[in-house]
């Protein structure tokens, strides 16, 4: 009897110690004791920087080894710029945005894309007659110039028998239209979420909302000089990795990711429920971003909005290493 109550001692104390031993196998993998490596992300307050911010939110920076430090801007012109001013390291912005810096400088790389979907919108007044796209001509259309807005402002009148000549383009940066709206100043816009939410709430009648996209989505990338990239390139791994992490927690967890984004960046709960379905957030290189670019070139080349007359092979603005060691699966460019 002794023996037998011996026995069991023995086997209760190997079966705390593999526990306790495996507990702290775990703990090895994700804690990562300093020095911390410095980074500084340029990221904007729309839920498209969603990796980011969770990523801040949830500790996954710090996990692998990074001390990463997030500057928020409105838009992604203002994280391009940015970028090039040497304000931040990293910073995500639109394709459209991309591609047209590519046709301007070959000093930055794409690293990867952190979301995709369809987030540009026409907002039409319906009190000034507008029910269809083609009453748009001799229509006041607030866009922000250089942005996406204004690409896919541009496609959508050609689609529709219209060009340039038939609208009066008026420049407003997008947190200024749900006044110049209210105030009669423009009859239409094209922007993006969240500042849709806001231009519906400021007009008195439903007004009547069109997505730009035509099945065409965009992607949000992260963007990095070469420079940085150069002499950097275990930091942006890490970088990605966080960014891995943190895309399967919002994939798992799309509750709590919107709360984490709702508290940070200051947006309805109600407003994300009703986006949300519309992205998704993913780590990537897609092929489909590198023909939405040429797309995008080939628009600016017939609207006289580059001297540029070819097309830039993007391929040459890719950086492929970062994201072929943490997710390689993600890559559907074609070399």
């Amino acid at each position: 009897m002794k023996k037998k109550i011996i026995w069991l001692v023995i086997i209760l104390i190997i079966i705390i110690m593999a526990v306790l031993y495996y507990g702290f196998l775990q703990e090895e993998d994700v804690v990562i004791k300093g020095p911390f490596e410095k980074i500084i992300i340029g990221a904007t307050t729309q839920e498209l920087s969603t990796l980011s911010w969770v990523a801040q939110n949830k500790g996954y920076f710090e996990e692998f080894g990074l001390d990463a430090e997030i500057k928020s801007y409105t838009t992604g012109l203002g994280t391009r710029d940015a970028v090039f001013s040497g304000e931040v390291d990293v910073a995500d912005t639109v394709d459209f945005v991309i591609s047209g810096l590519a046709s301007e400088r070959n000093d930055f790389k794409v690293i990867a894309s952190i979301a995709e979907g369809e987030n540009n919108y026409l907002i039409a007044k319906r009190e000034v007659g507008i029910e269809n796209i083609s009453d748009l001509k001799g229509k006041k259309i607030g866009i922000l110039e250089d942005s996406s807005s204004e690409y896919y402002l541009g496609r959508t009148l050609t689609y529709n028998g219209l060009n340039w000549d038939d609208v009066e383009k008026i420049n407003i940066h997008p947190t200024k239209m749900p006044e110049a709206l209210a105030n009669n100043e423009i009859d239409a816009v094209v922007t993006w979420h969240p500042h849709i939410h806001f231009v519906e709430n400021a007009l008195k009648q439903i007004p009547h909302v069109w997505s730009m996209h035509n099945e065409q989505s965009l992607y949000w990338a992260l963007i990095a000089t070469n420079d940085y990239i150069e002499k950097n390139p275990k930091k942006i791994e890490k970088l990605l990795q966080a960014l891995a992490k943190a895309e399967e927690f919002t994939k798992a967890n799309e509750e709590e990711a919107k709360e984490i984004i709702s508290k940070i960046i200051d947006l309805d709960i109600d407003y994300l429920d009703s986006v949300w379905s519309g992205y998704d957030y993913k780590l990537g290189l897609s092929q489909g971003m590198i023909i939405s670019m040429e797309d995008h070139n080939r628009w600016r080349v017939e609207n006289n909005l580059t001297t540029n007359e070819g097309t830039p092979n993007y391929l040459d603005y890719i950086y492929f290493d970062a994201l072929e060691a943490v997710k390689v699966e993600a890559i559907s460019i074609i070399r």
